[in-house]
C-alpha cells in the first residue's frame, strides 16, 4: 500500500497482482480482497484493473470477475481497466470486461499523462457521487466479533 497527495487529493494504491492469477484458490482471493478492504476502510472509490490485451481467455475473463464479484455486486460501477489498447484493437474477451465496468477504459501510452488518468479516476468518484464500494460482500467475510465492533482487522 502506497499512499500520498496527488493534486489536492489523498490518493492510495494498494497492488494485489496475485489476485488476478488463475491458479489462486478461493481461499487467498478471500483472503486477499479482506485485506484490500481492510487497507482502503471505508472502502474503494475507484478499482483499476490493469489487463495485458493479449492473454485474455474466457477463463481469465470469469477468474476477473469471480473476484470483482468479491467485493461487492456492485463493483463495476466503481472499476476501471487500463490497458495499452483501444478497447476495438484488443480481442473480444477484454472488450466484454470492459463493457462490464461500464466501458471505462483508459488506454496507457507515451502520451498519457498522470493527469489524464487523475481526471478519470475523478470522473467514476463523480459519476458515483463520491461515494465510496461498499464491500458487502468482502465484510461478510469478517467475523461476528469484528462486524460487532466495527474492526475490520483481519485474522489471517
Amino acid at each position: 500500500r502506497v499512499g500520498g497527495r496527488l493534486k489536492n487529493r489523498h490518493v492510495m494504491v494498494i497492488n494485489s497482482p496475485q489476485l488476478l492469477q488463475t491458479n489462486v484458490s478461493d481461499h487467498q482471493i478471500t483472503q486477499t480482497v479482506r485485506e484490500c478492504v481492510n487497507l482502503s476502510d471505508p472502502g474503494p472509490h475507484v478499482i483499476v484493473l490493469l489487463l495485458k490485451h493479449d492473454q485474455c481467455s474466457t477463463e481469465d475473463q470469469e477468474h476477473v470477475e469471480k473476484v470483482l464479484l468479491s467485493f461487492s455486486e456492485r463493483v463495476f460501477q466503481h472499476t476501471m481497466v487500463i490497458s495499452t489498447q483501444e478497447p476495438t484493437e484488443t480481442n473480444d474477451i477484454l472488450e466484454k470486461i470492459i463493457q462490464k465496468c461500464a466501458n471505462r477504459h483508459f488506454r496507457l501510452q507515451r502520451s498519457s499523462s498522470p493527469d489524464d488518468l487523475l481526471q478519470a479516476f475523478e470522473d467514476i468518484v463523480q459519476i458515483n457521487d463520491g461515494c465510496h464500494l461498499v464491500c458487502t460482500k468482502a465484510s461478510l467475510y469478517f467475523t461476528k466479533e469484528q462486524q460487532a465492533t466495527g474492526k475490520r482487522e483481519c485474522d489471517f
